[in-house]
């Protein structure tokens, strides 16, 4: 799994948020979620920087699901992507992937 450090400040930043906070189990779950990737992943920095998106923060997610070839970018904040699809990669809510995709690709 390739992921660049970038992310991680912006991850942990996000389960702060307090839409989150109604889920007993959500932070805990998240930061545990979160080490068991740091573990295994390559960390890299992308090449390729796009410039496609109002919110300038977010590009970064499409230079990386560029970089790695991404089946799926899973993201609560589908409204600041105003693509289903970026290149090979589908831009989907938490929720479509596990309804969707949650037994064909199992999570880590």
């Amino acid at each position: 799994m390739l992921f660049p450090r970038k992310f991680l400040k912006e991850y942990f930043r996000t389960i702060e948020c307090p839409k989150f906070s109604k889920f007993s189990k959500f932070k805990d779950d998240s930061v545990e979620l979160i080490e068991e990737i740091k573990g295994i992943s390559e960390w890299i920095k992308p090449n390729q920087q796009f410039r496609l998106l109002k919110d300038s923060e977010d590009n970064k997610f499409l230079d990386m699901a560029y970089l790695s070839h991404a089946d799926f970018l899973i993201t609560g904040n589908t409204q600041h992507f105003p693509y289903r699809k970026f290149e090979q990669t589908e831009i989907i809510s938490p929720k479509k992937y596990r309804d969707t995709y949650w037994n064909d690709h199992a999570p880590l």
